[in-house]
């Protein structure tokens, strides 16, 4: 083959490759657009009626409708279907939520809450964060966001309004024994402390008590460095408080 024709040869091949790997990677994500015989070769009966059932929802539904949101949706229904209560789908979102949890970091104010009528109730407020700054006190409830009601919202929505990224400011409506406070306050990194103890006398016994507030990465270590602690106090038994992780 002569030198011209081989060099240009190379160079349509060159420029066809970008063009065959973008139509491989759209068709990989759009199967029901495959022509039949390679949709028959390639693509499972199961997966082609899923995916052409989530295409026509998507193009021909009354109103526009995200098709991210449509495939979470669907797989997450597949999972609840098979009743067992220790199976879950985490979307590409609650799972890097989940992360954030699992590792005990996480960007906001520094307080848990638990799901009020009116909005967020603060169960427990990390020393030195924003919140603790700010004010804020167990038994307190948020109420508002940004002026926006948290009334009727689930607890992770809620929760998701209040955290952001860190030095990013955030507007909360405070609500303490009946009276609203406005407060300005400037996100921060918080770690939040998974292992708390105490000792106590009880009846002339020393007792220790370890609260466990989630099962955090490396929250094993924490709990038996702190059964060590107490022990070597004195506690001659202990008490390991699971509640409300």
């Amino acid at each position: 083959m002569p030198r011209r024709t081989l060099k240009r040869l190379t160079i349509l091949l060159a420029g066809l490759l970008p063009v065959v790997l973008v139509l491989g990677i759209w068709w990989g994500g759009h199967p029901s657009s495959l022509p039949g015989p390679l949709r028959d070769a390639f693509v499972d009966d199961h997966t082609a009626t899923l995916d052409q059932a989530l295409q026509i929802i998507h193009d021909d539904y009354y109103r526009k409708v995200d098709l991210g949101r449509l495939v979470d949706n669907s797989i997450g229904g597949a999972v609840r279907r098979l009743d067992d209560r220790f199976s879950n789908y985490l979307s590409p979102s609650d799972y890097g939520r989940f992360q954030q949890s699992s590792h005990g970091e996480f960007s906001g104010v520094g307080m848990e809450v638990s799901q009020a009528r009116q909005g967020l109730g603060v169960t427990r407020v990390f020393p030195g964060a924003p919140a603790a700054r700010g004010g804020i006190r167990p038994g307190d409830l948020v109420v508002a966001v940004g002026g926006r009601s948290l009334a009727g919202l689930p607890a992770d929505v809620s929760s998701g309004l209040i955290r952001g990224r860190p030095g990013t400011p955030v507007t909360l409506t405070v609500q303490t024994a009946g009276k609203r406070r406005t407060l300005r306050l400037l996100r921060a990194k918080v770690n939040a402390p998974s292992v708390e103890s105490s000792l106590r006398t009880v009846h002339g016994v020393k007792l220790g008590d370890v609260s466990l507030s989630g099962f955090t990465v490396g929250a094993h270590g924490e709990v038996r460095a702190a059964v060590d602690r107490l022990r070597q106090r004195g506690a001659r038994g202990i008490v390991l408080d699971l509640r409300d992780n």
